[in-house]
């Protein structure tokens, strides 16, 4: 896959993705629009916060942000502590970061 968060990790960057995740990835094309955990990028990036389709507004019902949940039970609320502890991270570790978040 040629996708600029994979060519941005290759070349360097911690790269993370939060939110929902809308179509599923084929490696060959595909008729199908179904979206699935195995359609779904998981592996393109370092760290995953994503939920397939439109996701469920109840973090606790979205297992990639699921520790957020007692903290922030609104999944918007626990994207943004993801996005936070993500950064975090990043600059611990000294990388510049790709964080896309889409809610």
């Amino acid at each position: 896959m040629k996708s600029y968060p994979v060519l941005l990790r290759k070349a360097g960057y911690l790269t993370a993705f939060a939110g929902k995740f809308g179509f599923g990835v084929h490696d060959k094309p595909s008729s199908s629009t179904s979206v699935k955990n195995d359609t779904m990028p998981i592996k393109g990036f370092d760290v995953w916060g994503g939920s397939e389709g439109q996701t469920d507004y109840k973090t606790s019902k979205n297992p990639s942000i699921a520790k957020y949940a007692a903290e922030y039970p609104h999944s918007s609320r626990a994207y943004g502590a993801f996005g936070q502890d993500f950064i975090k991270k990043a600059k611990a570790e000294k990388k510049p970061f790709l964080l896309e978040c889409l809610l």
